[in-house]
């Protein structure tokens, strides 16, 4: 339940519960503007008073009072403040403040409804502002923080044992969030008026930003997803850039890509479900108990969606890849992980082994779904359906898409 906070039409709090406890920034839909901020000592004593404002109106004045704030490292779009309530103390809790230059109503709701209606384990919402009218003057979500660090952290600390033991760990996760019960339709994931999930539409606004809406009807399949939003696309860029002919043309190639990788004799499957747009090792926290690594978060739920398992199934190659590869390499990528490479050693080959035996049980079928996917560049079709193209990374992305198309036809 939400509760309204006096004199601000969009400030909601979100009424605390006990957390469940699972045994168990990647592309987004919508371009932000970026930040740029000076700290000084003095901005710094005056935000933190600020922040302070904000604790003693959703909590209490002593809670303010005594809590510990601090900057932690955050992403190019956003900043996250570390607040300690009652620091030292058996009722301690860790607390994230993160302020954005965006709409958060749809990610607060939608994380809410996550934390709130599943078992996964992600973070508790406790309060979020889509306005500026508030002691901090920002748009923020203030959450619980999960204990744990980041498994790209921690995986190349970990011996080749506790590796198979978290490859055995990431399948019955990725399980997780694919059982899910997700709405009838293909989009992003949001919240109606009466709080119960359904997929929304793509808004393209006047500066190229993509939000969602709730209102009308939502293509039911991926080919209407994709001509849908290709053709949208294309109409906004032939109004706002009508001598870009070089963009519109790419409209125009990938609606014909997608008509010929998605005709027979290829056929989806009958099964959408939530698609977490992000699902890497940056954005799994573990931590240590009784002296084994255990999953204990999923974070960045940011613009989560329904679609094909054949869009959303990701294979976490990271998880066998070479100690520090992931990290150090240029050219690897987390979302298209090639389930088939030759492995460069046993244990590799064991971890990978491991990973795909166990997410078979659990998921019937995957191994030849993302193999389907990836000849085909679903995944990066469906990318360039949620955004405006604009940089060569997003040509390059289309080129593939496009000679995928080109290869099965000819």
């Amino acid at each position: 339940m939400a509760h309204r906070l006096p004199s601000t039409t969009n400030r909601m709090l979100v009424q605390t519960r006990t957390q469940r406890h699972s045994p168990a920034r990647p592309p987004t839909l919508r371009r932000r503007a970026r930040h740029s901020f000076t700290v000084t000592r003095s901005s710094s004593f005056t935000f933190q008073h600020r922040v302070r404002q904000l604790v003693g109106r959703i909590r209490s004045p002593d809670q303010a009072a005594s809590a510990v704030i601090s900057r932690l490292p955050a992403g190019s779009f956003n900043r996250i403040i570390g607040i300690t309530i009652a620091p030292g103390s058996d009722s301690s809790e860790e607390l994230i403040l993160r302020l954005e230059g965006i709409d958060v109503t749809v990610q607060a709701r939608v994380l809410s409804w996550i934390s709130r209606s599943t078992e996964l384990p992600v973070p508790r919402v406790l309060a979020y502002d889509n306005t500026t009218d508030n002691s901090i003057a920002e748009r923020y979500i203030l959450m619980e923080k999960l204990p744990g660090v980041s498994l790209c952290h921690a995986i190349d600390d970990m011996t080749d044992a506790e590796r198979l033991s978290m490859a055995d760990n990431v399948a019955h996760l990725l399980g997780s969030i694919y059982s899910v019960p997700v709405p009838s339709g293909i989009g992003p994931l949001v919240l109606d008026k009466q709080g119960q999930p359904c997929v929304g539409l793509h808004v393209d606004g006047q500066d190229g930003a993509q939000s969602s809406d709730d209102h009308g009807p939502v293509p039911a399949t991926l080919l209407a997803f994709l001509s849908t939003r290709f053709k949208e696309q294309r109409q906004y860029c032939q109004t706002r850039w009508p001598a870009g002919k070089r963009r519109i043309s790419y409209y125009n190639r990938l609606l014909l890509a997608a008509e010929q990788l998605l005709s027979p004799p290829f056929s989806l499957g009958e099964r959408n479900v939530l698609f977490h747009r992000g699902f890497a090792a940056r954005n799994i926290l573990v931590h240590r108990t009784d002296g084994d690594w255990v999953i204990s978060g999923v974070l960045d739920w940011d613009y989560c969606a329904v679609a094909p398992a054949e869009v959303a199934y990701v294979c976490p190659g990271w998880l066998w890849a070479e100690r520090e590869e992931s990290s150090v390499s240029g050219s690897f990528d987390e979302y298209d992980c090639n389930p088939d490479a030759p492995p460069c050693d046993e244990i590799v080959e064991g971890i990978r082994g491991t990973f795909l035996a166990e997410v078979e049980g659990v998921l019937p079928g995957f191994t030849n779904i993302i193999r389907a996917a990836r000849a085909r560049c679903l995944r990066q079709l469906y990318e360039l359906a949620g955004g405006i193209m604009r940089s060569t990374a997003d040509e390059r992305k289309a080129e593939l898409v496009i000679a995928a198309a080109s290869r099965l036809v000819s």
